[in-house]
């Protein structure tokens, strides 16, 4: 089990009791890519 996983199973049976709706950002959490993360390559483009 990964972390994500661990914490969806804890939190989601509570986000339905309560009517709270999930996201994520499509940047969280940050992939590296040729090394750098995706926050510094959009700096340096």
């Amino acid at each position: 089990m990964n972390n994500l996983q661990y914490f969806l199973e804890k939190v989601i049976p509570i986000c339905e009791e309560y009517d709270i709706k999930l996201a994520i950002h499509p940047d969280d959490p940050p992939w590296e890519i040729f090394g750098l993360l995706e926050s510094l390559r959009r700096r340096i483009n």
